[in-house]
This record gives structure tokens, sequence and C-alpha cells, in this order.
């Protein structure tokens, strides 16, 4: 997904994630399934609290499945923790149905107002070291997330310019 700062939006997201399939089969852990899992050799639909036999691949695949929700959902949560109000709505994701039925989520994304402060490059200049700051919060920033950094490094060098500017009776530290 390209995006450029002067759009309204930019999107900070998580890795895309590697998917494995696995499926029911006999043997290994007990799981409640959905309803989209079906009871294998039954022909009938599993329901809330039927028991399936997961096998030691689709277990495997569970707990990774499980790994990846947690990881993807506190890497947006960091992203919305640092992002505060230029954060546009709630976090997106996608999903991946494990082997006992339930969706999990794989990769995910939130949006973030990352338009300059028009006429006031000292709020613009503030505006993206936060969105900066916002887009290399979580640990594993993605490669999306250091392109929406790298371009609010840039919105802010351009701001700074525009503060030591002849007139402007300001110098500011692009660093600072």
């Amino acid at each position: 997904m390209d995006l450029a700062m002067d759009s309204p939006q930019s999107t900070l997201n998580a890795l895309d994630p590697s998917r494995t399939g696995a499926g029911l089969a006999t043997g290994g852990t007990q799981a409640k399934a959905g309803v989209a899992a079906g009871i294998p050799g039954t022909g009938k639909p599993a329901v809330a609290g039927d028991r399936v036999t997961l096998s030691p691949e689709a277990t495997a695949q569970l707990a990774k499945l499980k790994a990846r929700d947690a990881d993807v959902r506190a890497h947006e949560a960091a992203h919305i923790a640092s992002g505060g109000s230029l954060v546009t709505g709630s976090p997106s994701y996608s999903y991946q149905r494990g082997p006992d039925g339930a969706s999990y989520a794989v990769d995910g994304e939130v949006s973030i107002d990352t338009t300059p402060v028009q006429g006031d490059p000292k709020a613009t200049l503030e505006k993206a070291r936060q969105i900066e700051a916002a887009a290399l919060a979580p640990v594993d920033p993605s490669g999306q997330d250091q392109s929406v950094a790298s371009q609010a490094a840039a919105m802010a060098a351009s701001a700074s310019a525009q503060l030591a500017a002849p007139g402007t009776g300001a110098l500011v530290d692009v660093n600072g």
C-alpha cells in the first residue's frame, strides 16, 4: 500500500503473516469448534460446545495463530497509544480461521492523519514528530511503518526549514 504524506491518512500496519495450513484430524489436543469447522467423519456442522480432536500439526498451527493474533493486536495498540488524536479510527484486522474454527488476527492497520497543518510550520513540526513516533512505536515496525516514519521525518525537516527561513525569527532543532 503506497502512502503519500499529503494524503489525509497514512496507514501503519503489522508485518504480513506467513500462512500455513493444517486441518482437523484424529489424535492430539481437544479444542472447542466453531460452526464452520464441522465434526470430522460425521457430516454434521460443529456447534458451540462441541469438541473436536486436533492433529499435532493443527495444534501447532493454532498456537502460532494465537501468538500472531496477540502480536498483531499489541503492534496496532502501540500505534494507537503513540498516535493519540492523530489516529483516525479503530484498527482494522485481517483474519485467518484456525483449525478450531475461530478467527485470529494475522494482519492489521491503523489509519493516521498525516496532513501538514496549513500555515503553521511549528504545529506541522510537532505533528510530524508525533507521526514518526507512532509509526515507530511497535517493537517490530513493518516496512510500511518505516516508510510512514521516513515521510514524517521529511515533513518535519520541511517544517523546520520554514521556521528557520529569514523573516520567521525562529530557529528550530530538527532532532528535537
